[in-house]
């Protein structure tokens, strides 16, 4: 999925992509579209230091000065990240008018799209969307993340105990099986039930779910 941004599921490569804004929120955001491959052009009043260095280094172009409708045609995908809450609304509007897909910055529910949270653990990336509260987002990001640090072992410990049962059944005495097998109960109920209560609490968090009986049963 190297092909894809890791932020989006997007596949933009060669594609135009339009980011207005060149501060640090705006560049937080270019790794991943640069190593999605995307046709990045940037327009800001100014830029941080990170953003002319990318553009010193052709990895993309860079405009100093007002964004305008016009800069959207030909994008396939916009971010407005300008410290200017016009601005970034015109870019939306002008996005919406022509069909491309839009993340606001400032106001991810007046945009198109929206960027999630993510994190990666051992080639897992998971990502979480938050309904205009990016900090909980990052939060709830953070714990599934950790979910799944607790959660890799564990499924690896069952499948070595599984795999202990199936191929060296005759040399394992009864007492020792009882116990392998008491083991793979447990893991059981926790990688199949527990940890899966947890993602469901991690959801819900995320969604403004009033309860989730799921978790609450299990807690």
């Amino acid at each position: 999925v190297r092909d894809l941004t890791g932020r989006n599921g997007l596949d933009l490569r060669g594609r135009r992509v339009l980011m207005a804004g060149a501060g640090t929120v705006a560049a937080r955001r270019v790794p991943a579209l640069l190593s999605a491959g995307a046709d990045l052009h940037v327009v800001a009043l100014a830029a941080c230091p990170d953003l002319e260095a990318w553009a010193s280094g052709g990895a993309l172009t860079l405009e100093l000065r007002p964004v305008k409708e016009s800069d959207v045609e030909g994008a396939r995908y916009a971010i407005a990240a300008t410290d200017d809450p016009d601005a970034n609304a015109m870019v939306a509007d002008a996005c919406e008018a022509r069909g491309i897909f839009c993340v606001r910055a400032d106001r991810s529910d007046a945009g198109t799209a929206r960027t999630p949270a993510t994190g990666t653990f051992e080639g897992l990336t998971v990502g979480v969307i938050g309904d205009r509260v990016p900090h909980r987002s990052k939060r709830a990001r953070d714990a599934a993340v950790a979910l799944a640090k607790i959660e890799a072992p564990l499924l690896a410990l069952a499948r070595h105990l599984e795999d202990l049962l199936d191929d060296e059944a005759a040399q394992i005495v009864t007492s020792d099986r009882g116990r392998i097998e008491g083991a793979l109960r447990g893991l059981d109920r926790r990688c199949r039930m527990l940890l899966p209560a947890w993602r469901s609490m991690l959801r819900a968090i995320d969604e403004d779910a009033e309860d989730d009986p799921d978790f609450v049963d299990w807690f």
